[in-house]
């Protein structure tokens, strides 16, 4: 048996592939690849922006499917149960996984992308949906979760009001799942589709950052006392730069994209120490907030549909990445299985 894969050989060179499917261990799951979302670091790697890649590499990692085969050792799944899947498998015992930051796994194994008709799992690495989720709602589980984890290191309170610089499809995540907890959300993105999408997503005012209002807008919302929380939800520098005198006093700034191209934060030391700024970084999710984010995507608490602006079949996987360097789409998803029953 063979499946379909995307794999990129070099920047800029990716191709449809027939392969063998891998042999499934007693304790693996089998599943088709029904939609698998394009995240920035995939285009990263298309472009050659991302150092830590070896070339050749099988992408996508923000998957849903359904079970086509399980594992003699397998319980709690079966054929044509319709799943999330983890795509990343992390060891478990190195130091990191081992003080709950698995993360930050030292031996993560990115190599079983979702751009393909199928893929194998460990079980536990396979969640079962409710017949109510639907399968493209679930491909957004991985994105999700990493958002849930930069607002965890946050630790914001109810009421609390946040600046999110950034509204492509995770700043709009990032908005939704603020509100969510009961947070005031500014926003500030330089596109007009992005800041009334957020506007009409529940954000309080959505600021364009070169029209030079972005200050004396949160000064003037927040009566100048600022806001208790940036997230940096675009590589561009300039906007960590824009958030830090922005942050009341006691603020945190989380680092939520990477920064691309790599540049450094120029930053007053004074101000952060007698201002008493928090800054920080957040990278990846770990299981519980993975689990968290399933949660909340099958309680249906987030609009989602609006944020899904293309859905690409396989074969056309080099202009899904295109769509999402045009900057002009949100969350663009790839359709792997054309045949399999999505409902």
């Amino acid at each position: 048996m063979r499946l379909k894969a995307a794999v990129c050989y070099a920047p800029r060179d990716i191709r449809i592939e027939h392969e063998e499917i891998e042999r499934l261990g007693p304790g693996d799951v089998r599943v088709n690849v029904a939609y698998c979302g394009v995240c920035p670091w995939d285009l990263r790697v298309y472009l050659g922006l991302s150092s830590s890649v070896h070339y050749p590499l099988h992408m996508g990692h923000e998957l849903s499917g359904v079970v086509t085969e399980t594992g003699a050792e397998v319980h709690g799944l079966r054929p044509g149960d319709r799943v999330c899947v983890d795509a990343i498998r992390r060891c478990g015992t190195c130091s990191a996984c081992t003080r709950g930051l698995e993360n930050h796994c030292a031996n993560a194994d990115f190599s079983r992308g979702g751009f393909a008709t199928h893929i194998t799992a460990p079980a536990s690495n396979v969640y079962p949906l409710r017949d109510s989720t639907p399968l493209l709602h679930a491909a957004l589980t991985e994105p999700l979760a990493c958002i849930l984890r930069a607002q965890s290191r946050l630790a914001l309170q109810k009421g609390t009001t946040a600046l999110v610089l950034g509204c492509g499809p995770l700043g709009l995540l990032h908005l939704q799942a603020l509100i969510s907890q009961g947070m005031r959300v500014l926003v500030s993105d330089p596109l007009p589709q992005r800041r009334n999408m957020a506007l009409a997503l529940g954000a309080s005012v959505a600021f364009a950052p070169s029209s030079g209002d972005l200050a004396v807008g949160v000064n003037q919302y927040t009566d100048g006392w600022g806001v208790e929380a940036a997230i940096v939800a675009t590589g561009a520098v300039a906007a960590a730069e824009e958030a830090l005198p922005l942050l009341a006093f006691d603020g945190k700034m989380i680092l939520f994209a990477g920064i691309h191209p790599r540049a450094n934060l120029v930053l007053d030391p004074n101000a952060v120490h007698y201002r008493e700024t928090w800054i920080t970084g957040s990278s990846d999710y770990t299981r519980a907030e993975f689990m968290q984010s399933l949660e909340l995507i099958q309680r249906g608490e987030l609009q989602l549909t609006p944020l899904i602006t293309d859905i690409f079949a396989l074969d056309h996987i080099a202009e899904a990445l295109a769509a999402v360097q045009s900057g002009e789409r949100l969350k663009v998803v790839v359709q792997c299985n054309p045949d399999l029953d999505l409902t």
